[in-house]
């Protein structure tokens, strides 16, 4: 698919990153003697820092062998905590060596010597950690929101198994307008006109090809032939690089496995449209919960997908008949 490597470990080593150069910057003021130089509250947030680092690197690296997003939630916290708990030290570091609050952070028989012991750059490096930590936390909570949203999607469309009914209704637009178009009252109007000043009035400007018409397609492609037809075709040109991995148990590499698995999750309807991002989320397993898989794939690319697979289905099965 879009890399051998799943989403799910690519988190976690950047989480691990991340943790392994905050941890790092904390063992160094810890081995410069920055206990004895700190007061003791700044002291205790600097050791709790070590804590927190110590902690995310420790869960992140369990996340990534584990290669499971629901390992994700502990060291995703930990990250955003230790990130936020790092740019209060910078804050607190910054307001110490300039201002009215200067040296308030370090203890009175330590002022003279602290000043060997840190340089602008220093701070200016400290201060771009600080940054990018805030920025790390802005990007965990976008991710955080849209796994809740994507799971909440899956308890009440597929946990209960309630159907989308907006998505059945986009997917019957296509006909609606087929019958717009053969209607015999615009024989005379051209397609533009159709639309704009009927089409898209009665349905509040709705797309055409829209992910529920994309849906009905995969349904026609992927589920209404037998299996055993299925497995006839020859999938080798399919191109699958654009769907990618967030969660995989085996490996899904080989075109006709992906699209097996694809062909799984379309008849269970084990799928969610988030209409918002634009993205559309696969997930198959075995009835015992075990060998799952998830993917996620833009309706743009899906739409090209679904298109290359019907121009082979067409070479290779409908033109044979």
């Amino acid at each position: 698919m879009g890399s051998t490597v799943s989403k799910q470990r690519i988190y976690a080593s950047l989480l691990a990153l991340g943790a392994c150069i905050l941890l790092y910057r904390t063992i160094m003021m810890l081995s410069q003697g920055a206990l004895n130089t700190l007061v003791l509250w700044v002291s205790i947030l600097l050791f709790a820092e070590l804590l927190l680092d110590l902690s995310c690197l420790l869960s992140s690296i369990f996340w990534w062998i584990k290669n499971d997003k629901n390992k994700s939630r502990i060291p995703l916290r930990l990250g955003a905590v230790a990130a936020l708990l790092h740019a209060v030290r910078v804050l607190i570091f910054v307001l110490g060596r300039v201002g009215p609050w200067i040296d308030f952070d370090v203890r009175p028989d330590q002022i003279e010597m602290q000043y060997t012991r840190w340089t602008w750059t220093g701070v200016y490096f400290a201060a771009i950690l600080a940054v990018l930590g805030i920025i790390g936390v802005i990007i965990i909570w976008i991710l955080i929101r849209r796994a809740k949203n994507i799971n909440y999607k899956r308890v009440k469309l597929g946990g209960t198994n309630m159907t989308d009914w907006k998505l059945v209704s986009k997917g019957l637009l296509g006909i609606y307008w087929i019958m717009k178009c053969n209607n015999t009252e615009n024989a005379e109007r051209t397609l533009i006109d159709v639309y704009s000043k009927d089409f898209a009035k009665e349905w509040n400007g709705e797309r055409l090809l829209n992910s529920g018409v994309l849906m009905m397609a995969s349904y026609l492609l992927f589920v209404y032939p037998q299996q055993a037809d299925f497995n006839t075709i020859d999938f080798s040109a399919i191109d699958i690089s654009k769907f990618n991995i967030i969660q995989e148990d085996s490996d899904n590499s080989e075109s006709k496995k992906f699209c097996r698995r694809l062909r799984n999750s379309i008849s269970h309807s084990r799928f969610v449209v988030d209409e918002k991002a634009n993205i559309i989320n696969f997930r198959d397993e075995k009835g015992d919960g075990s060998d799952k898989i998830e993917v996620e794939i833009g309706e743009v690319d899906f739409g090209i997908f679904i298109d290359n697979f019907a121009h082979t289905v067409n070479r290779q099965m409908i033109d044979k008949t």
